[in-house]
């Protein structure tokens, strides 16, 4: 038998979604760099933020070769490289990479958007 839920379930699950995917960094593309040697990332909100290879675990020992087939995961949320079976949480990747008082004073000043993640660290 399978339960039922209300109308009233439905719409706070609906809601509660709706807000995570609001906190939650989502990307929209992800490329490899091959003359940076370093991953490219088109952020939803508009900004792109490129980070060099060496500082990812998952992709250090992987050949350049392997990276052609660098994708984003459907919601957007998550880095994949299925081939070689990788997948790399964003929110996760971006918590180690990026500065967090940089993060903290550009949430204060939301007019200026840097470029790439060598911009976000001029900023700390």
């Amino acid at each position: 038998m399978t339960d039922l839920i209300s109308e009233a379930d439905y719409l706070n699950a609906l809601a509660a979604g709706r807000r995570r995917s609001r906190r939650e960094p989502r990307a929209l593309a992800a490329a490899y760099a091959a003359d940076r040697d370093a991953i490219a990332i088109t952020m939803a909100g508009g900004w792109r933020i490129e980070i060099e290879r060496a500082r990812i675990a998952e992709l250090v020992a992987l050949p350049p070769s392997a990276l052609v087939n660098l994708s984003v995961s459907p919601a957007g949320t998550a880095i994949e490289l299925d081939t070689e079976d990788v997948h790399i949480s964003l929110e996760g990747l971006l918590a180690t990479i990026l500065p967090v008082k940089a993060l903290a004073r550009r949430a204060d000043r939301r007019k200026e958007r840097p470029s790439t993640l060598l911009d976000v660290r001029r900023e700390a």
